[in-house]
């Protein structure tokens, strides 16, 4: 019941991540965009998995891992940008 709904997410930061490609100011954004889709990955592959196993602790294991690159995904794409310093005029 999860594959549509694990594909819309994946298709969807895939594209998202592939139209910040290329552009120095939304480096930070585009990584951190894949490390969610990556994080997601984790959760649905690794999670499914142990659980259609009955392997508790792994399947608790691979959310734990999962959600913690998510979130480090959602860091990173949310980190504000240091504005460059402005150049020195010399008269």
């Amino acid at each position: 019941m999860s594959i549509p709904a694990y594909t819309v997410l994946i298709v969807g930061t895939l594209w998202s991540a592939w139209k910040m490609r290329g552009r120095p100011e939304l480096r930070e954004r585009f990584l951190g965009t894949l490390l969610i889709a990556f994080g997601a990955t984790i959760v649905a592959v690794g999670g499914s998995a142990f659980a259609a196993a009955g392997d508790l602790f792994l399947f608790a294991l691979m959310l734990s891992i999962g959600v913690t690159v998510m979130f480090v995904g959602f860091l990173r794409a949310s980190r504000q940008r240091k504005p460059l310093p402005a150049p020195v005029q010399t008269s």
